[in-house]
């Protein structure tokens, strides 16, 4: 898959524990960081197996990174959401000799390119993954997004990407299961200060094979692609469905539309609309300090009214339990299950803050799940916080994670204020 670079920095960064010179590029955009990993370093420097994955190798062939995996024992994909994996072999991203790339409370983009190369697995397949662990080289991880390889995609070129709030206690990685040999052809990291996060969105343009993931800042015109040719704009469905976009104001995947495009259309893709029209007694759950937060059902629309100051969802960046938070339960045939164990699952709340945010906590709202069904408990995995500026403005939260059939999907809710959702989607892909 042919990759674009975009939204770089005319920086000389010096890379790892030896001081390797990183890619030098011109940006337009001073508000954010790109650092290209130099894939040449040293491996012995960032380079870690445990256990029975010691006969994973990785070695440096011209500007390319070739990993062969060896790590049949444990796999990334039997792994649920933002949780703790051992034993994988894993290629630290580190600069200036430490393993703290990233500055704390900045937004991340880390993009992996590569090819399924040869050898993979025909069991298991082969998985890659990108995620983070608090220390520096060893074979743990926090697996935040993977992909698994069957021998299907041998040749094939890939771009794994995952976007995310930096916790700088906590390196970034690159996480390798299953057997067969991926090449890495370029390793980047976009990086937004933490004062510009509300300003930008994170968007992925699909434009036919081609993929990159940007910081976008929000109500601004689109770019377009360097190959104008009959391009009729960016859409926000597969399908070219509705009308084309030229600005965002949330995080978004938009896809190009040209002559010869034809929808985007994957029958194994299973998507729910959340019927919001449900007796909400139902399906929301409040305790303690939070019962004064209502929902309702209006005109099709979910309205929620947030009084939960005591707890902020603001405050948190790693996905552990919560409680004591208003939550709406999505429901699936009567079930809190309603995804499949093992699936990839991508959730989105589409909602206009309507009433003005607390002036001190805003508003504020989550994705996560929780082992059982109706209650105020929840593992968050993504939040926003909303303040008086942003009243009257529509927003869209997603969050992608594989599914553990054993854990409700929930939206939880803080601070106080009011927010009207219009949708709640989940797609999932087996």
């Amino acid at each position: 898959m042919k990759k674009v670079l975009s939204l770089v920095l005319s920086i000389a960064i010096l890379l790892s524990s030896v001081l390797t010179s990183v890619v030098v590029f011109a940006n337009t955009n001073p508000d954010i960081k790109t650092t290209v990993i130099d894939l040449t370093q040293d491996t012995a420097n960032v380079f870690a197996t445990t256990g029975s994955t010691g006969g994973t190798t990785a070695t440096v062939e011209g500007d390319k990174l070739k990993i062969k995996v060896s790590a049949h024992e444990r796999y990334l994909t039997s792994g649920h959401g933002y949780s703790s994996q051992t034993w994988y072999p894993n290629y630290l991203l580190a600069v200036d000799g430490s393993f703290k790339l990233l500055t704390n409370g900045s937004k991340a983009i880390v993009e992996v390119t590569y090819k399924v190369v040869d050898s993979v697995n025909a069991n298991k397949g082969v998985q890659i993954a990108i995620g983070n662990f608090n220390g520096g080289k060893g074979s743990n991880i926090y697996v935040r997004t993977y992909k698994n390889h069957t021998v299907e995609d041998h040749g094939k070129e890939f771009t794994l990407t995952s976007s995310f709030t930096v916790d700088n206690k906590y390196a970034t990685k690159i996480a390798f299961s299953g057997g067969g040999i991926i090449e890495i052809s370029s390793i980047i990291v976009h990086e937004l200060p933490a004062q510009y996060i509300n300003d930008y969105a994170v968007v992925k343009y699909v434009d036919g094979e081609e993929e990159t993931t940007e910081f976008v800042k929000k109500n601004t015109t689109l770019k377009t692609p360097s190959d104008e040719t009959e391009f009729y704009g960016w859409y926000m469905s597969s399908t070219f469905a509705g009308e084309p976009v030229t600005t965002v104001s949330a995080d978004a995947t938009l896809y190009a539309k040209r002559s010869n495009s034809a929808p985007i259309v994957d029958n194994k893709i299973k998507t729910t609309v959340i019927n919001l029209s449900q007796d909400v007694a139902n399906v929301f759950a409040t305790t303690g300090s939070t019962t004064a937060t209502t929902a309702r059902v209006e005109d099709g629309k979910l309205k929620v009214h947030v009084s939960a100051y005591e707890r902020q969802l603001a405050s948190i960046t790693s996905y552990s339990n919560q409680t004591w938070f208003p939550n709406y339960l999505l429901l699936s045939d009567g079930s809190f299950n309603m995804l499949t164990n093992g699936n990839k699952a991508i959730v989105e709340v589409k909602y206009k803050v309507t009433g003005t945010p607390n002036p001190t906590h805003g508003i504020q709202i989550g994705i996560g799940n929780f082992n059982g069904g109706k209650g105020s408990n929840i593992y968050l995995r993504t939040s926003k916080k909303h303040t008086a500026e942003d009243q009257g403005k529509e927003f869209t939260l997603t969050s992608t994670f594989v599914a553990d059939n054993k854990y409700a999907t929930k939206i939880a809710f803080s601070g106080g204020g009011d927010i009207e959702i219009s949708s709640i989607v989940v797609h999932e892909l087996p």
